[in-house]
């Protein structure tokens, strides 16, 4: 899942990109997202976090057959399209 990740600014609010991941850069190692679907809420622990340069397409490559990982994406430093923050989860409980 990509978002953007526009500096935290009046102005920034009022887009309609707004700062999805803006706080994203924050996340720790093992913290869980809870990513809900119209139907259910899928928990996923955090597993490594890094930053890239831009034009890496390797990190959007799929995991082991059978496992279920959530990669978010964003823009790194925050409102800059110089490098991206990649955070990898996997469901908890595999």
């Amino acid at each position: 899942i990509a978002g953007h990740s526009s500096p935290p600014s009046d102005r920034a609010r009022d887009s309609r990109f707004g700062s999805i991941f803006a706080e994203l850069p924050s996340i720790e190692k093992h913290a869980k997202i809870l990513l809900r679907t119209g139907s259910a809420t899928v928990t996923y622990v955090v597993d490594d976090t890094m930053i890239v340069p831009a034009g890496n397409t390797e990190i959007l490559t799929g995991s082991e057959k059978g496992e279920s990982i959530l990669k978010l994406i964003t823009c790194y430093p925050v409102g800059s399209t110089k490098k991206r923050f990649v955070v990898t989860a996997r469901k908890a409980g595999e």
